[in-house]
């Protein structure tokens, strides 16, 4: 989809800024005002971001909550024809959120070649974050058929404290921009450009689950996962613009566009801690930690009694261990509004 719609505004930006050039020749001298050799613009707006790898974070969790929980419980349930019971509850706001869009801010620097034709020297930034609560609490009961005595009862808490990933993005691009004269004061503009994509990403999520049964045993665990990393990759946007002159000097403009911005070398650090407790025995603890590993995306299939579930989620490795995994892709692209403001010299 991303790629057809750079295909597509390629397409159309390419014959705009033919017709551009060909209609600034035609309207000859008579709308065009003094000539500037150098312009700057600064700008803010809207991009549409669907970073499908990053946000497999949240529909991991998501997936793995209702699997091994919520459907492995109707399951008992039904297959128990009433006696196995439960009940959930879950925090309001509970969710796991994904990243959506973003508001990239940025500038440019263009040198005039004629009253036409431009080259441009940008940087572009966009950063986003999704951050989410989940805390939910499961009471089961199993009871003998007679419903007179529960002979099992459980109560398990699970809950993320902290769930956050997030994504930066700094591009550095070069453009050409062809434009003609609408009326007096409004400019039409066409342009493309290429870059390279500077982007980095990280995530972190702390686990706590307790676990109570009704003969006195309890057990908790805590987890907890830090991932880090960064990359480089092609940037290309083409788009158009519409310009409104205030001033000799001073112009406002809106423009959209699409940018494509995509790496799939992203390496970077892991770490890793868990802890166990419970009545009967001493405290577990693991920690484990990589430097310079390799992002990666981990796929398998799960069959329980309840049903079969494909789960994939990203994961950071070592680069000896990269076998029966896939490539990470951080994903940037996206269509975007922007306004801005423009200085003449």
């Amino acid at each position: 989809m991303k790629k057809a719609g750079l295909v597509l505004l390629m397409g159309i930006s390419l014959p705009i800024i033919a017709s551009i050039s060909a209609q600034a020749q035609e309207n000859g001298d008579k709308l065009r005002p003094s000539f500037r050799r150098f312009t700057v613009e600064i700008f803010g707006g809207f991009s549409s971001l669907a970073p499908h790898d990053l946000n497999l974070l949240a529909d991991y969790e998501s997936a793995y909550m209702d699997y091994y929980y919520r459907q492995s419980f109707e399951y008992n349930k039904t297959r128990s024809r009433g006696f196995y019971t439960y009940s959930q509850s879950l925090i309001p706001g509970s969710g796991f959120n994904r990243i959506a869009h973003s508001f990239p801010l940025g500038f440019r620097a263009k040198v005039n070649l004629s009253r036409t034709f431009s080259l441009s020297l940008g940087l572009a930034y966009l950063s986003q974050s999704a951050s989410s609560v989940y805390s939910v609490q499961y009471d089961i009961r199993d009871q003998d058929p007679d419903r007179s005595t529960f002979y099992y009862e459980n109560q398990q808490q699970i809950t993320y404290s902290r769930f956050r990933f997030a994504l930066r993005g700094w591009t550095p691009m070069v453009g050409f921009h062809a434009r003609t004269r609408l009326i007096r004061r409004i400019t039409l503009e066409g342009y493309i450009a290429a870059g390279v994509l500077f982007a980095d990403c990280e995530s972190v999520s702390e686990i706590s689950s307790k676990t109570s049964q009704y003969f006195g045993f309890q057990q908790s665990t805590l987890s907890f996962i830090e991932r880090k990393g960064k990359g480089m990759g092609p940037a290309l946007e083409a788009g158009g613009q519409m310009r409104m002159e205030l001033t000799k000097r001073f112009d406002v403009f809106i423009e959209g566009s699409y940018a494509y911005r995509r790496t799939r070398d992203i390496s970077g650090d892991y770490k890793y801690k868990y802890k166990k407790e419970d009545t009967n025995s001493d405290p577990i603890e693991t920690a484990v930690s990589y430097e310079d590993a390799i992002w990666r995306i981990y796929k398998y299939t799960v069959n329980n009694p309840w049903g079969q579930r494909n789960f994939s989620y990203p994961t950071i490795r070592d680069k000896k261990y990269l076998e029966g995994t896939d490539p990470f892709k951080l994903d940037l692209s996206g269509f975007q509004i922007k306004a801005g403001l423009s200085f003449n010299f």
